[in-house]
């Protein structure tokens, strides 16, 4: 079996050198600043249609990713607060011993005179 370097089209068809470049970069998922390559080479209609599709794709695919990540962060925050609410519910409340404090009224402050 033969390596992708070692195939005679692999660098010949443009579109496909593109779309590997492109698939490469999809794969990778959404990163900030990372530069979504551009095909200048010759089009048709499929051409066209396939790049447009792609594109689409890779929208709704980090859509879909954006959405799970804050459904997850959700999560683990409710999950914290209902862990810290377990731990203080009224039930373990009732448990604490009683104690009584007693408050005695603040001295007041004189004002002061120049």
């Amino acid at each position: 079996m033969t390596s992708i370097a070692e195939h005679p089209s692999a660098s010949t068809d443009p579109f496909k050198s593109h779309l590997v470049a492109l698939l490469s970069v999809y794969e990778l998922g959404p990163q900030p600043g990372a530069p979504i390559p551009k095909y200048d080479g010759p089009a048709d209609w499929q051409t066209e249609t396939i790049l447009r599709s792609l594109a689409t794709i890779a929208r709704r695919m980090w859509t879909a990713e954006g959405v799970v990540t804050e459904f997850q962060t959700a999560r683990s925050q409710l999950r914290r607060q209902w862990s810290w609410r377990r731990r203080c519910s009224t039930r373990d409340l009732r448990t604490l011993p009683q104690t009584t404090i007693t408050l005695s009224p603040m001295p007041r402050r004189q004002a002061r005179t120049r």
